[in-house]
Formats: structure tokens, sequence, C-alpha cells
């Protein structure tokens, strides 16, 4: 069941979403203000996020630039009644990073084509059936690894290993045949775009992520699966953790 939030203090357009999306199977929640949105997020991997970019107390657009850059897999939807111009659209996702703007008031056939739009790229994510494990995480970047050994990061269905070289990838590529790989794109920009060019082709059953600081990458890169944008921060890399083990299914 795929989950939404709604983070919006009308009463009657969070109202709408609950009927409107709940009688279709999904989960919807909804928080009024941002304090009580980063408490559902923290309990909740969800799906697709709505955000009002007016909210009490705080500026949706600044708040949806963050939720965003945390929980980067989650599909972010911006509502406004008074971005109508489509420039003023583009400029306002390109601000805030976020996948896509609905204007108020919208029709109930807006809301569930926007949702269909992006639960449809879920469906059709990559999913790797494991056996009852751990999943094996091979980290090849100085940044990450330093958040992955301090003490407050948490990860405790994955099996980390840290590797320093690019000869000792293709071991364990081998052993454990399945995975999260994630790569440093700036060590070498040229020569990481053709191994994962390689890799993906090789070792189909790896979810595949590149690490990039002060870069901007197009979304769609051959054989990436994800880009974090660092610098990250050690809760913020447990949560992508977490949110990438739904890509494996493990019986």
């Amino acid at each position: 069941m795929a989950n939404i939030l709604i983070i919006d203090d009308d009463s009657d357009i969070i109202q709408l979403f609950k009927i409107l999306l709940s009688g279709k199977g999904y989960s919807v929640k909804a928080a009024i203000n941002s304090k009580e949105a980063e408490k559902l997020l923290s309990e909740t991997n969800f799906d697709v996020i709505f955000v009002d970019i007016i909210l009490p107390g705080r500026m949706g657009n600044k708040f949806a630039k963050e939720v965003k850059s945390i929980y980067r897999e989650s599909a972010v939807i911006l509502m406004s009644a008074t971005f109508r111009g489509l420039q003023a659209q583009r400029e306002l996702l390109k601000e805030t990073e976020a996948d896509d703007f609905i204007s108020k008031p919208f029709t109930e056939e807006a809301i569930v084509q926007i949702v269909n739009k992006f639960l449809s790229k879920e469906i059709n994510k990559k999913t790797i059936k494991i056996k009852n494990e751990l999943i094996p995480v091979i980290v090849l970047d100085e940044d990450i690894e330093e958040i992955i050994m301090s003490g407050t990061f948490v990860a405790s269905n994955f099996n980390i290993i840290i590797i320093d070289k690019l000869f000792e990838l293709k071991e364990f590529l081998e052993k454990y045949g399945y995975g999260i790989l994630i790569l440093d794109y700036n060590k070498s920009p040229s020569n990481i775009l053709k191994l994962v060019s390689a890799l993906s082709k090789n070792y189909p059953d790896f979810y595949i992520i590149l690490s990039v600081k002060d870069v901007h990458l197009k979304k769609n890169i051959l054989g990436v699966n994800y880009i974090i944008h660092k610098p990250v921060q050690s809760y913020e890399m447990s949560k992508l953790l977490k949110s990438w083990e739904g890509n494996f299914d493990i019986v």
C-alpha cells in the first residue's frame, strides 16, 4: 500500500485528500504544520508528499526543500493558489527541487492524476528478491565512510562494507551478487560513469548510488538508481538507507 502525506492547514483540503485517496486504497496521513509533518516523516516512509507553500509559522517552500533533501526518493508535490504562471511554477520547482506542482483549487481528477504519475514510477522500480539476511552495502566514498563510522549512524538491516580502492570492488560484487553500491562521483567523474555503465549490465542486482558534491547532475543517468547530494548528515544517511531497503524483497 502506498503512503501519502498531506501538509496543509486547510481542513477542507485535508478531508478531500483523505476521502478521495483512502477510497482508492492508499494510506493517507495529514499534518497542519511542519512540526507535525516532521514527526510523521520520522515514523513512516512516504511515497508522495504534498506540501502547501504557505504553512503556519514557516514557509512551505523552504520546508519542502528540506524534506526533499532528506527524503529524496519521495515525490514532493507543491500546492499553491498564488503561483499560477508556468514560469513562476518552474522557478519554484527549481528552487525547492520538488518534483511537481498542483494549483489550488484543484479537481479530484487532477489529484488522482498526479498521484498515479509518481506511484507508477514506484511500481516499476527495480525490486530484488533476496534471502532473509542483511543487505550488503559497499561504500567507496571517504565522506560517506566517515558518516557510517560515526557512533550515531544506524543501519540494523545492512552489512556495511568499506573499501578504499576500485580494484577491491570486484571481489565483493562477485561474493554477494546483489546489494547497494555507493560511489563518489567527484573522485573521477568520467571513470565513475563508465564504471556505472558496465556495472549496471554485469551486476544488475546492485542498486547503484552516486554521491556528488558541488555538482548538478541530470536525474536520468544510465545505470544510476539514485544520487546523494553531499554534505549529508548521519541521521539523513540512516533514513536514506532505510528507504532503499524497500528495493529488496526479503524472502
